[in-house]
């Protein structure tokens, strides 16, 4: 208790300095905080993902993420396509948060282009990774899921 106490203002000062860059303490996963978020909002929440790997898919396997639905496909979406996309989903129709990402690997660059559709209010971004190719896919699925904290 005492080591907490003096641990405090250091704490404070982090959190003050880095602000919305934390996303969590202790055991937080950006999955969880999602999942509470959706929970809080009373909403559920639908990926379709354009080339990402089934591994995303593995980190909302709890129970907690029942109202998390993602739907694979194999190609890739042109630029303009992912708000098209996100509208032509059913799941817009209703209080979900209907998200669309596009990962595109390349030798020297990734792309990722994600967006957002809640309340008919669409939101995106598309961000690159010059890193290892081999981390792409760990990039784009945590880039994903930092995108989704901040926006939903």
């Amino acid at each position: 208790e005492q080591a907490a106490l003096m641990i405090q203002p250091i704490v404070e000062d982090i959190y003050k300095r880095l602000g919305d860059n934390i996303f969590g303490a202790d055991g937080d996963t950006l999955e969880n905080v999602i999942i509470q978020k959706l929970t809080q909002n009373m909403t559920g929440l639908t990926i379709s993902l354009y080339g990402i790997g089934k591994s995303f898919t593995n980190r909302f396997s709890t129970p907690e993420a029942k109202t998390v639905n993602i739907i694979h496909h194999d190609n890739h979406l042109e630029p303009g396509e992912l708000e098209i996309e996100a509208r032509s989903l059913p799941d817009n129709q209703t209080r979900q948060v209907v998200a669309v990402c596009n990962y595109i690997p390349g030798t020297d660059r990734q792309t990722l282009q994600v967006g957002i559709l809640y309340r008919d209010t669409w939101i995106s971004d598309k961000r690159s990774y010059g890193g290892s190719p081999l981390l792409g896919q760990l990039w784009a699925e945590n880039t994903i899921l930092d995108f989704l904290r901040r926006n939903i």
